[in-house]
């Protein structure tokens, strides 16, 4: 099976002090100005606040041992750079960072060790 069967995928990720409920449907009804999605300043949290976005959001983490690690992936870009953490449930694949001259990334799922296809400035495969 797909882990723990829920897929996460938006631009740059979620706030982590935030609603989760509130800036998925802000996120899945596409409101632009959703409070859920900006900061004080009025800013988007994707765009101005990297450090609240890069881990995976507390309301997606689970403390019962039995289960999965995470109760979703959560994966993006944006960031400029490839990383996965959380026991692997929090994915940010960008190592182009939106620069023509490199090609763009994708990750592969489920499978395990998760691929990554391409890296232009090493033309083959990755594997974390």
């Amino acid at each position: 099976g797909f882990g723990p069967g829920r897929l996460i995928a938006c631009h740059a990720g979620l706030d982590a002090k935030g609603s989760l409920n509130a800036q998925l449907e802000g996120l899945k009804k596409r409101q632009l100005f959703n409070e859920a999605l900006l900061e004080e300043r009025g800013r988007y949290f994707a765009f101005s606040a990297r450090q609240a976005v890069e881990p995976l959001h507390p309301e997606l983490k689970t403390n019962d041992k039995d289960k999965l690690p995470a109760e979703a992936y959560l994966v993006s870009g944006h960031h400029g750079y490839r990383e996965v953490t959380a026991k692997g449930y929090r994915i940010i694949c960008d190592n182009s960072g939106g620069h023509a001259d490199m090609l763009l990334e994708a990750v592969i799922l489920p499978s395990k060790p998760l691929k990554f296809v391409s890296d232009a400035r090493k033309k083959k495969k990755k594997e974390i």
